[in-house]
């Protein structure tokens, strides 16, 4: 049973934008797999890369390097599904690492891809042994996606483990830091450029949805090509600024351009101002849920049914009739914010037809710099909690379940708080899973609040309320 009553914040929104973004509901029919513009020289020569055979090293190494909203994924997806690229290799594998280097959860990762099933193995040991087993031999692609590590040492003890491939193997790797490619390339890297400015107004146009007599206008074509050149070829601010954009008249284009879009300039911090911007367009009940999701680690493949589940559970939703079902007004909201680009990556898993999404790193920053200090996630620095704290997501690998400084935490007994907990594959039996119930039922003592606690199958377990 979800709880609705729960006491939110109020936030004031102005009553047109709330109204036009509903009439935006009605727009949905997101695909855009596959979707990359402009990448084609750029594709050409990685494909080329790929193909190549007459190679001296058995698994040669190419870096894509560019800053954050380039596309460097986007083009490692598309060169990754190619038709050639896949009849060359035996076997692909594709893993994404992130800010942690963990060289046994990147063996392990890549295992599972490899047989499509996690490994049983738990000592690196095995795990080296088993990874040998599964390459050694045969001519693969390994894809490793957003790589942050800038320690040699580090890399050669993976790439120690990858070099029995066969001959013409190769890995791609994208980063957005030079110095992560002078370390882990064996091939020069290649430097992702931003769009050009006819390819920018392109995606902007399409993103926004514009009519065939709005293409024709030259006034509005004019703002367009105005708007693109501030945003300096980055297709993540590009699509956003589009989303922004659609539906509005000319006059309301030419205002934003004057008046609201920055030069944008290829530098991460101009870009987070655009993304700001954007979210500030947003009514406030996706604000809420938006932000929520800065309780997720970085590069997470969110589950819709967990996520529309745990903003249930959150009292974020807001029917506006009795008839109305908080699932399907949840799914809206979700909806929104994915045709926004607030998420991306969005795929239904072929066997449970499971919807998942990912948010960008640059989303994800936005979501945590907008959070400020309501949301929190624990690893094991419990002092760092804030005393205004009322969303809380411990990872089951830290410290925070053995004593988590209530006392800390300023709420009077009708303010609540969320702990926000993903067990995972947990057994209900399990341990750990049981020392989490405890410790829910030990913050109920204190205050008000919220535990959801979810699982692999992405259901709410709880609220549990005191």
């Amino acid at each position: 049973m979800i709880k609705e009553e729960i006491p939110l914040t109020e936030r004031s929104v102005d009553s047109r934008v709330e109204r036009e973004w509903r009439k935006r509901e009605e727009t949905h029919s997101f695909i855009r797999e596959g979707d990359i513009r402009g990448r084609d020289d750029d594709k050409k020569t990685i494909i080329e890369f790929l193909l190549d055979s007459n190679v001296n090293e058995n698994v040669s190494i190419l870096p894509i390097v560019g800053i954050g909203g380039l596309g460097k994924t986007a083009l490692a997806q598309c060169v990754y599904n190619d038709e050639m690229v896949s009849k060359q290799f035996n076997l692909k594998m594709w893993v994404c690492v992130s800010n942690e280097f963990d060289t046994k959860n990147i063996v392990k990762n890549i295992i599972a891809c490899a047989k499509e099933k996690e490994p049983t193995e738990v000592s690196m040991e095995r795990l080296q042994s088993e990874l040998r087993t599964t390459i050694d031999g045969k001519r693969y692609l390994l894809v490793l996606d957003d790589l942050w590590n800038e320690e040699g040492e580090r890399w050669s003890s993976l790439k120690t483990l990858l070099v029995g491939g066969a001959k013409g193997s190769k890995i791609l790797i994208t980063t957005r830091l030079p110095s992560v490619a002078k370390i882990t390339g064996t091939a020069p890297p290649h430097l992702l450029g931003g769009l050009s400015e006819s390819m920018s107004f392109d995606l902007l146009m399409h993103m926004a949805c514009c009519k065939e007599e709005e293409l024709q206008d030259p006034d509005m074509r004019a703002i367009g090509k105005d708007i693109v050149r501030k945003c300096s070829g980055v297709p993540l601010v590009v699509r956003t600024v589009g989303s922004l954009l659609s539906k509005k008249s000319k006059h309301e284009w030419l205002k934003f351009k004057e008046n609201e879009l920055p030069d944008v300039s290829q530098r991460e911090d101009n870009i987070k101002l655009v993304l700001k911007l954007s979210y500030d367009h947003l009514p406030s009940h996706l604000k809420q849920c938006f932000v929520f999701c800065s309780l997720f680690p970085k590069d997470y493949e969110i589950k819709k049914r967990t996520l529309v589940n745990l903003w249930m559970a959150g009292g974020f939703i807001q029917p506006s009739n009795r008839s109305q079902h908080l699932e399907d007004i949840a799914h809206g909201y979700f909806m929104d914010l994915l045709w926004s680009n607030f998420f991306q990556d969005f795929k239904k898993e072929p066997f449970t037809n499971e919807g998942t999404c990912k948010m960008h790193d640059l989303m994800h920053d936005l979501a945590c710099l907008v959070a400020g200090t309501e949301y929190w996630v624990a690893l094991d620095d419990t002092k760092s909690i804030h005393e205004r704290a009322r969303h809380l997501s411990p990872r089951l690998n830290s410290n925070i379940m053995g004593e988590l400084p209530i006392s800390r935490l300023k709420a009077s007994p009708r303010e609540h708080f969320c702990l926000s907990l993903d067990i995972g594959k947990l057994d209900q039996e399990d341990q750990q899973v049981k020392q989490i119930y405890a410790y829910s039922f030990k913050v109920s003592k204190s205050y008000a609040y919220w535990v959801c606690i979810t699982h692999m199958s992405g259901r709410c377990q709880g609220p549990l309320v005191s």
